[in-house]
């Protein structure tokens, strides 16, 4: 899985660079607080949320993501977004995107 999430992440970033298009790469992890449960609707929530703050500015975004397991067997999620240069997104967690623990952006 980590292989196609890189090979989508390549194809994406080569798309923008064949466009002429300068994004920046932004990683956002998120991890579950002790005591949540997993659910696959959580990502698919936060993701949402994230292309409805897009639209609203008028930013194209694409994203690719990735689940992984922690060393204490919780499910965390990677995410790369490529903003245009200028756009910083704010944190999931801090939004409300994402209440079922935090979040970290690189």
């Amino acid at each position: 899985m980590r292989r196609a999430v890189l090979n989508s992440g390549d194809v994406v970033q080569l798309g923008y660079l064949k466009g002429g298009i300068r994004r920046d790469a932004v990683m956002v992890t998120t991890t579950y607080r002790p005591g949540v449960d997993w659910s696959p609707r959580h990502i698919s929530q936060m993701l949402l949320r994230c292309r409805q703050w897009a639209a609203r500015r008028g930013v194209d975004m694409a994203y690719v993501w990735t689940a992984e397991l922690q060393a204490r067997g919780a499910v965390h999620y990677h995410v790369v977004f490529w903003l245009p240069r200028g756009f910083t997104l704010p944190k999931p967690d801090k939004q409300g995107w994402w209440p079922h623990g935090m979040t970290k952006i690189e």
